[in-house]
């Protein structure tokens, strides 16, 4: 019986090690196949070597073992020819100045694995307005919305009034005038407070388009950064409702430097029971013109089930710095 019992236990480890070794092999990276992953292998630049957007021209590789990055051409360089994981490469393209259009290519190799990015570059001109960053295309801090909405519920900690911007006639009017619109004006959940916009109700939820950017020629284009307050309204328990917001672009220019219309979510939680106040956010737009259409809303649609509320102000778009 003794003799049974040593050769159980002795039949446990052995598989134990068996498995913990065949478990280290798994996990050794040395050991792990390469893998290799470019996020696109065609790039478009302008005479200036940027994108149409403005911004640089960026490769994101995956290389679990490492990558190597080689130009066919002396005008195409990167800021990261070696690295390992996953990496944000950015393009240094010279400015074309041979009269034509030129191609060149991008070689990533990792161990045996290859990837060629081809770049053509064309003699499209910059397309930007030349305003000097920080200039100020639009800054509204909602104070025309007084006369329309009573008592401020943030700053009083308490229970406010609004007015509905879709069923007062002047208020909608003073809404669209300068340019704002309900996206979901049939959930009849868009009211004006005393300097901010509050939004949405039980199962109904909406957001703000703004219908084009002032102060920005026709035909040109600009780099700026949006920057609002936003908070989530505030129940009875002194609880808030769960709120994620984010920023869409239609029509010309992307967030943020790739290709993205959407940004990702941004959060303006406050932690239950503490004081309400407002959050700063704020997303980098790229090759917007004065007919883009930049809309903030919920992650929510307008149909989704449940409480999503909350509030805006303090609306900010000023030009950037191009990298």
């Amino acid at each position: 019986m003794i003799h049974k019992r040593i050769t159980f236990w002795g039949f446990l480890l052995l598989v134990s090690c068996v498995g913990i070794f065949a478990c280290s092999k798994e996990d050794n990276t040395k050991n792990a196949a390469a893998r290799l992953k470019v996020d696109k292998i065609h790039l478009s630049v302008i005479q200036s070597g940027r994108l149409s957007s403005g911004s640089k021209p960026m490769l994101t590789i995956l290389a679990n073992l490492g990558y190597e990055i080689t130009s066919d051409v002396s005008w195409i360089s990167t800021d990261k020819p070696i690295g390992k994981g996953q990496t944000d490469v950015l393009l240094d393209i010279q400015e074309n100045t041979t009269g034509g259009i030129r191609t060149g290519h991008l070689t990533v190799s990792s161990n045996n694995l290859k990837e060629k990015v081809t770049i053509i570059q064309t003699m499209d001109l910059d397309t930007d307005d030349g305003q000097n960053v920080g200039f100020v295309y639009l800054e509204d801090d909602f104070g025309w919305c007084e006369e329309f909405g009573g008592e401020d519920e943030i700053e009083k900690q308490a229970t406010g009034t609004t007015i509905n911007a879709n069923t007062v006639a002047t208020a909608k009017a003073a809404l669209n005038s300068r340019g704002y619109e309900d996206i979901n004006s049939g959930g009849n959940c868009f009211y004006l407070g005393k300097h901010y916009f509050k939004m949405g109700k039980t199962n109904y939820q909406t957001g703000v388009r703004l219908a084009h950017i002032p102060n920005l020629e026709d035909g040109k284009t600009t780099n700026a950064r949006l920057t609002f307050h936003a908070t989530p309204v505030r129940t009875g328990s002194g609880n808030y409702d769960n709120v994620q917001v984010i920023v869409q672009i239609e029509g010309p220019g992307t967030v943020g430097g790739g290709s993205k219309k959407t940004s990702d979510e941004i959060s303006i939680q406050i932690p239950n029971g503490g004081p309400w106040h407002w959050v700063e956010r704020s997303v980098e737009l790229f090759g917007i013109e004065a007919a883009s259409k930049i809309t903030l809303k919920t992650t929510k649609t307008g149909s989704d089930t449940g409480t999503f509320r909350w509030s805006l102000n303090d609306i900010k778009i000023e030009k950037i710095q191009t990298n």
